[in-house]
């Protein structure tokens, strides 16, 4: 799925599959970045 969309044809291009390979696993890492307002993200563990 990600190697269809724009940004993921793109990393394709510039020959980032390892960087795509890496963007669709789960459950990497144990913080979850928040949208707290438009434009900032926070990290809650």
């Amino acid at each position: 799925m990600f190697h269809q969309a724009s940004h993921g044809k793109r990393l394709l291009r510039l020959d980032g599959h390892a960087d795509l390979k890496y963007c669709a696993q789960t459950d990497v890492l144990d913080v979850l970045p928040i949208q707290q307002e438009p434009g900032v993200l926070g990290i809650e563990n």
